[in-house]
C-alpha cells in the first residue's frame, strides 16, 4: 500500500460514536482509500487527508465512526476508524466478515 497524493476534506463535526465492541467490516474487490485524520480540540471541525489503501477481499476491525459536514460542498459523509490504519469512508466497506464466493 504505497502513499498517495492528499485529498483533504475540511468538515464540521455532526457526530461521534465509539463502539463498546468492534465490528467486522469487509472490503469487496477494489482497494478503498484510508485517510489519517486531525480532530481540533477548540472547535467542531476535523480534517481528513488521503493517506494510502486497504487490501481488497479483506476483514477489518471498525471501532468508531464519524459523521461531519463538508464545508465546500456542504454533503454530509461519514467516516469508519479501521484499528491500525486510519478513517474510510463508511459507503467504501461492507458490514460484516469476508467470505469468498464459490
Amino acid at each position: 500500500t504505497a502513499k498517495t497524493a492528499g485529498t483533504t476534506y475540511t468538515m464540521t463535526k455532526k457526530g461521534a460514536t465509539f463502539f463498546k465492541k468492534a465490528k467486522f467490516y469487509h472490503t469487496k474487490d477494489k482497494s478503498p482509500v484510508y485517510y489519517k485524520g486531525a480532530f481540533a480540540a477548540d472547535s467542531a471541525t476535523f480534517t481528513m487527508t488521503k493517506y494510502s489503501t486497504l487490501n481488497s477481499a479483506k476483514t477489518y476491525k471498525v471501532t468508531r465512526s464519524v459523521t461531519g459536514i463538508a464545508k465546500k460542498t456542504h454533503k454530509t459523509q461519514t467516516f469508519l476508524y479501521v484499528k491500525g490504519y486510519g478513517w474510510v469512508k463508511s459507503y467504501s466497506l461492507t458490514k460484516g466478515i469476508f467470505k469468498q464466493a464459490d
